[in-house]
């Protein structure tokens, strides 16, 4: 039971946070840009919301296949798929795949200004990805635990992965916004 409550505190509450976080972010980052390029965000945002669909669809389905060729790599020959929908994650370019498609799908059919749209989608959905992506890290490499010593000067680790993630992220946010 132990081992259960800390993967919960530790792994799953830290990407989830950072998620909720990075959501929240971007819909509000759409909002604001749906004003100032004079999009109907009573439009879009539903839209975009409504694409999550595809997103969670995608991220799972992506996520099975992967397990799919791990077990077969490992030499699991008994995989149903209520096995693989059960034990497998999610991964992230599933998720991307399946939002874009479920958006380009909608947008296709019901926005009218669909560059705009789409303007507004390239800002909002790498700030989503960067907060996930932050939580990601800390759900992987290291816990709360290590956080917090971090921030008192006794752990010290390489931040190469999520530094690489932010910088990429700053640049395209501030080369769309000049």
């Amino acid at each position: 039971m132990d081992a259960i409550r800390t993967f919960i505190t530790e792994h799953i509450l830290a990407y989830g946070t950072f998620a909720a976080i990075g959501l929240v972010a971007a819909f509000a980052a759409a909002v604001i840009l749906c004003f100032k390029m004079k999009q109907n965000w009573v439009r879009q945002i539903p839209l975009m919301l409504l694409s999550l669909v595809g997103l969670i669809a995608g991220a799972k389905l992506f996520g099975m296949i992967s397990y799919e060729r791990y077990l077969r790599s490992v030499g699991i020959q008994d995989i149903t798929i209520k096995r693989l929908f059960n034990d497998s994650g999610i991964v992230f370019y599933g998720g991307l795949l399946g939002y874009f498609g479920m958006m380009w799908l909608l947008f296709w059919k019901l926005l009218p200004k669909k560059r705009l749209a789409w303007d507004i989608v390239a800002v909002s959905t790498p700030l989503f990805h960067g907060f996930a992506r932050v939580g990601c890290y800390f759900a992987t490499e290291f816990t709360w635990k290590t956080l917090f010593a971090l921030i008192s000067g006794t752990v010290g680790f390489q931040l190469s992965c999520l530094s690489r993630d932010s910088i990429s992220f700053c640049l395209g946010f501030c080369l769309h916004c000049s």
